[in-house]
């Protein structure tokens, strides 16, 4: 499987890269994580890419498209691969289009994950870091333990200013500008998937809280109903000892009078018999009024 992934700062790519990589069993291959690798080696391509970061210029297409082209020739990139963060323009596009063809192992899909902005600048902007591991954690959705405190070292969380909303919304608008033609190219080609996330964390928590809430409505009122049927069976199991406990009597008096008459010889249309015992199986529900409220005040804690 062959596919690049496409989608804004936020969105979740890095998230779902590794389900998939682990899904497909194909390494994700990034432009960043191939840039570090290629300078912290001193290959030919990372020191060339190195001395236009280190004169302050942006690295060129040809540098870039020679370093993905020479990543997908490893081993581990034979069965598929999956690319994060290239192409990022019309020619790199090109560039890998004619890598693969020559290969004879095109593109399977282009991945779209879509995200409204403001549910990006929420997640982002609310980031926090940790000065001393770098671990992440999030105000609304992954809070730490203690305010400012790093659950994993205790060291102090801060607010990068990357993570600014003003910072965040300019890089989206970035993002679009750049990355639309990108996202019509692999559009017209037919190899555009796109996945829209309609709900937000916020939104799923809201949701959960109100399930649980209409759940423990709901709960209440079976209880409710519960005890209108222990009622219920209270009474049909006193009637039906009633009835029993007739039945009985008129077994034991009128039935065996008769018996012993018609024994003597008293004529009679039709054999009298007693009439049979109802068997109530009325025993209390597992469901009871009690084990309901017990049920209730477990969703409650």
């Amino acid at each position: 499987m062959r596919l690049i992934l496409v989608g804004p700062p936020g969105a979740g790519k890095g998230t779902q890269a590794v389900q998939l990589s682990h899904h497909f069993s194909i390494p994700h291959i990034s432009t960043g994580d191939i840039f570090r690798l290629n300078i912290k080696g001193e290959t030919k391509l990372g020191l060339h890419a190195k001395s236009f970061m280190d004169a302050g210029n942006l690295v060129p297409d040809s540098v870039t498209n020679d370093m993905v082209a020479d990543r997908l020739t490893h081993a581990d990139a034979k069965s598929g691969f999956l690319l994060d963060g290239y192409p990022r323009n019309i020619d790199q596009a090109d560039f890998l289009k004619g890598v693969l063809a020559k290969a004879g192992t095109p593109l399977d899909a282009a991945l779209e994950f879509k995200l409204e902005n403001a549910e990006i600048i929420a997640r982002l902007s609310g980031r926090r870091v940790c000065r001393g591991c770098g671990e992440n954690s999030h105000i609304i959705f992954n809070p730490s333990k203690v305010t400012g405190v790093c659950d994993a070292c205790g060291g102090e969380l801060y607010h990068r200013k990357d993570d600014d909303a003003e910072v965040i919304a300019h890089r989206l608008d970035v993002y679009a500008e750049q990355t639309e033609p990108i996202i019509d190219y692999y559009r017209s080609a037919g190899l555009l998937r796109t996945i829209s996330f309609g709900w937000s964390e916020r939104d799923l928590n809201n949701n959960a809280e109100e399930i649980r809430n209409m759940g423990a409505e709901m709960l209440k009122r079976l209880v409710k109903l519960v005890e209108h049927i222990d009622t219920m069976r209270s009474g049909l199991s006193k009637a039906v000892d009633g009835y029993n406990s007739f039945v009985s009597s008129f077994d034991r008096q009128a039935v065996s009078q008769a018996k012993r008459l018609a024994q003597k010889g008293v004529p009679t249309t039709k054999q009298i018999e007693a009439p049979e015992e109802v068997s109530t199986g009325l025993s209390k529900s597992r469901f009871s009024g009690e084990n309901a409220r017990l049920e209730l005040e477990c969703l409650d804690d």
